[in-house]
């Protein structure tokens, strides 16, 4: 019973929804006959003639309607099953009308009017959009809010409600479509919806018995059926509204005071008592005591009725976000003055139209499309604020609604555009062509709506899932893209990056965890939207967040455990996905047997550079104090053996050169630090004397000490860069540059020589199959300290030696 109910709400009621608004739509602007006229539906006086005639027999505004083709206009008015008057005749027909002209009932008649834009006009710029707006927000609330409880079916009910009496209002009045019946079941069925809504949002406040919930829907349900059997007097209905409206208000002020801890929401609530409440409920009163004068105030509670989906979406999201960033607050506050120069021009407009009749029309047309412009802003929060809230609620409590991402949004909003764009181009078509080529006006729409979903869809898809929903990787593409990328993740940062930037987020998934198993415990490689103590410590505890659990297996043998959990939007794994993580998780063993295999190569690679240097600072202590003594004595032979002028340019040449040898094996000036080292090493490059070419040091930065280990990578970078551009580059100007302080260093090496084809990526695969042993190298030393190093070169065009580090 239960999962026949939920499928009812989730899926059937939305469409038999959406089917009965869209045929409220066509029936108003394709099948309500266009009378020409405009009679008060309560009093039957004449308001106005579209085309008045000078003919003294024809209807007049100002008449009185007593009956139409002998139907009563009294009994329209006062029977709810009594046909519309005007419905069933031809355009160009002449109809029979009794109407009472100066006191006295006289028999006159009325041309039916053919469609034109003037008689279209009207009924464009009423409310007939208005339901599509609501429904969009129970709709948004029905894919974005969860868990699936009472507060979310209530806020979803509570749009949907408004956009169904909304809708049968624009013609309730004919009594067209059976609208006057669903006009008055609706509100009342609102009111306890409404009530019961504010009574627990944004947090109950006290539990009641469930007999008084269900004693006030049947009492309202009650109130629906006599409504529609006529058993109350017809305005009844309006009651229903002033109670709703009034209970709104006071269930809201009593979360104020009454929920201390949802104090830091009394400030979105108190605008949204002021902003929006209270003009509603004076446009409200004034429509029902004034009528017609009131009418002109109809468009200020439209644009109040509509901010209120947005309201409470800020609400909740408020509520659930513990600590929302400045930009929240700025949206809200632009929000929240948005909608007052809205209801303000709103009222300006009520005030305005019956002074200046003169130019009613083209202020109501102007009024309309600012109308329509404000309904798209209200309903951006709808959209934005489930995308700007945290994966897993702040609050810590699962039982509140929280907002969560739905990919099938994609498809409601790009039918939504698809509807927009073909209805935008068959009222066009209508509005502008004669008979019978507007008959051409909906197949056209139907053709060029398909078209757009045919070429767009795919592409919308991917922009909205990637911009929006923030998912990097298309799903069909998801095992693919992994199995590429986790062979090259060699080190567990860039596999960590790799599931918390692109492969979680490609499966809305907020809650994770990568567990590695060492025999005795589970050590935590990865998490997402949970905390150590969440985690299980052996293999046969479980994690009761845990919605599904794969074990690392390698070997035969369990090396590991994941662990995924919540899952935008109902923590759903389909079997077929779960068979898509189990092949991630067996890539993701390989991948971190790699890992393992590169750590251990790594290290073996640092030790060998330590040994290296440790073997140059020996063999450079050897060439100074043994070699160099040597030449020295030496030296002082000479000149007793009078040498001959070439064996002693010789020996210059062959002292200088060791000299050079053992200066480059050794780091003295790195005592100094890592500024003066860098300076000193381009100093004694400059003393070799350099033909044609311009060698400059230009490093900012104070005397600052790093780890030893760090400075010496960092020297040994920037000298391999330096001699590689001395010995290949051909260039006329090398420079060192760069800035250096304790948390970070930045050095380029650069010159204007011959380049050479870089291409896009360079990685030490690539590197050593083309015997680049030595930049090979330089990649390797800075991955030993968590350096980045790039290369920029075209041919022709020099080439720059980038070498990044920070703490």
């Amino acid at each position: 019973m239960k999962k026949s109910l939920f499928y009812i709400f989730e899926y059937m009621l939305p469409i038999v929804l959406l089917i009965y608004l869209i045929a409220n739509t066509t029936y108003l602007f394709l099948a309500r006959p266009y009378t020409g006229i405009n009679v008060d539906m309560t009093s039957g006086v004449v308001l106005e003639v579209n085309v008045p005639m000078d003919d003294s027999l024809a209807v007049k505004m100002g008449d009185v309607v007593k009956s139409v083709n002998q139907q009563s206009y009294e009994d329209f008015s006062n029977n709810l099953a009594a046909p519309y008057p005007w419905r069933g005749y031809k355009p160009g027909e002449k109809i029979p009308v009794i109407v009472i002209r100066d006191g006295v009932e006289q028999e006159k008649y009325h041309v039916m009017q053919f469609p034109t834009f003037s008689t279209l006009l009207p009924r464009l710029i009423s409310q007939w959009f208005m339901p599509y707006f609501l429904y969009s927000a129970g709709l948004l609330g029905l894919l974005f809010l969860r868990p699936r409880n009472i507060q979310r079916t209530l806020f979803v009910l509570f749009n949907f409600l408004i956009a169904l009496w909304f809708s049968a209002s624009s013609l309730s009045g004919e009594h067209d479509f059976g609208s006057q019946y669903v006009l008055r079941a609706a509100f009342w069925l609102w009111l306890p919806i409404t009530w019961h809504f504010h009574w627990i949002f944004p947090r109950q406040l006290k539990a009641l018995p469930a007999w008084i919930w269900t004693a006030f829907y049947t009492v309202c349900i009650l109130m629906a059926i006599a409504q529609v059997f006529q058993l109350v007097p017809q305005d009844t209905y309006l009651l229903s509204f002033l109670l709703a409206i009034f209970g709104m208000v006071v269930l809201l002020v009593a979360h104020v005071i009454t929920q201390p801890d949802f104090r830091r929401l009394a400030w979105n609530i108190r605008n949204l008592f002021f902003f929006l409440i209270i003009p509603i409920v004076a446009a409200s009163v004034l429509y029902f005591v004034f009528r017609k004068q009131g009418e002109y105030f109809v468009p200020m509670t439209l644009l109040g009725i509509s901010a209120l989906p947005g309201f409470y979406f800020f609400i909740l999201y408020f509520q659930n976000n513990l600590v929302s960033n400045q930009f929240m607050q700025r949206l809200y506050r632009l929000y929240t003055w948005i909608t007052v120069i809205g209801i303000a021009f709103g009222a300006v407009y009520a005030l305005a139209l019956p002074i200046f009749a003169d130019i009613a029309p083209m202020f109501a047309n102007f009024f309309f499309l600012v109308l329509i412009g404000m309904m798209f802003i209200n309903l951006t929060p709808l959209l934005i604020l489930p995308t700007l809230s945290n994966p897993v609620s702040s609050s810590g409590d699962d039982t509140q609604v929280q907002f969560r991402a739905n990919r099938l949004v994609v498809n409601v909003i790009f039918i939504f555009l698809v509807v927009l764009l073909g209805s935008t181009i068959g009222v066009a078509i209508l509005i502008s062509v004669q008979e019978p080529m507007n008959l051409v006006a909906v197949p056209l729409a139907g053709f060029v709506s398909a078209l757009a979903f045919l070429l767009f869809y795919a592409p919308f898809q991917r922009w909205f899932e990637w911009r929006v929903l923030s998912m990097p990787i298309q799903s069909d593409q998801l095992l693919e893209t992994y199995s590429e990328r986790i062979l090259t993740s060699l080190d567990e940062a860039t596999l960590r990056s790799l599931f918390v930037n692109e492969l979680l987020p490609s499966w809305l998934i907020r809650q994770f965890a990568l567990l590695q198993w060492n025999g005795e415990h589970l050590h935590a490689l990865i998490t997402l939207g949970v905390t150590l103590e969440q985690l299980p410590q052996t293999l046969d505890v479980p994690a009761g967040w845990a919605k599904v659990s794969i074990p690392l297996m390698l070997n035969k043998e369990i090396v590991g455990l994941m662990l995924f959990g919540r899952r935008d939007p109902d923590d759903f794994y389909a079997v077929n996905e779960v068979g898509v993580l189990r092949q991630i998780t067996n890539l993701t063993a390989l991948g971190l047997a790699n890992i393992k295999q590169s750590t251990a190569l790594l290290e073996l690679y640092q030790s060998d550079i330590e040994r290296q240097e440790v073997e140059r600072a020996a063999l450079a202590a050897e060439l100074h104090d043994d070699v160099l003594q040597h030449m020295a004595q030496l030296s002082n032979q000479l000149v007793d053996a009078k040498p001959t002028p070439e064996l002693l340019e010789t020996y210059q040449y062959t002292a200088n050169r060791i000299r050079e040898i053992t200066s480059g094996l050794r780091t003295p000036l790195l005592a100094f630090g890592l500024v003066n080292a860098l300076e000193g090493m381009v100093e004694n490059v400059q003393d070799r004397g350099l033909k044609n070419i311009a060698l400059t040091c230009e490093i900012l930065g104070e005397d600052v000490r790093l780890d030893e280990r760090v400075e010496l990578h960092l020297y040994r970078l920037a000298q391999q860069a330096l001699d590689n551009a001395l010995q290949h580059s051909k260039a006329g100007k090398i420079i060192l540059s760069g800035v250096a302080n304790e948390s970070a260093v930045n050095l380029t090496v650069s010159d204007n020589g011959i380049g050479f084809a870089a291409g896009e990526r360079l990685d030490i695969s690539s590197l050593l199959a083309n015997k680049h042993f030595g930049v090979a190298g330089m990649f390797e030393r800075a991955a030993l300290i968590g350096a980045e190093l790039s290369i920029k070169s075209q041919p022709g065009m020099g080439c720059q030696v980038n070498i990044r580090w920070k703490i």
